[in-house]
């Protein structure tokens, strides 16, 4: 699930078993939002990871994923 920032209103949603890694499907939901180049992403360290990282800087989006 992607929120807004201020206000907490949702984005986007993607729905997996609970046995998938939500952090694979990160994409998924940056492509049903469409943020602006250069937004900032807040998500916590389970999306952390290279594939992620290189996704943002794919995408034009400033990371700021927890460590």
């Amino acid at each position: 699930m992607i929120v807004e920032g201020k206000e907490g209103f949702v984005l986007a949603v993607s729905t997996t078993k609970p046995s998938n890694d939500n952090s694979a499907h990160l994409e998924v939901l940056l492509d049903k939002i469409g943020l602006q180049p250069e937004s900032r992403l807040y998500t916590d360290k389970s999306y952390s990871g290279l594939p992620n990282k290189t996704l943002l800087k794919k995408k034009n989006l400033k990371s700021a994923i927890k460590k």
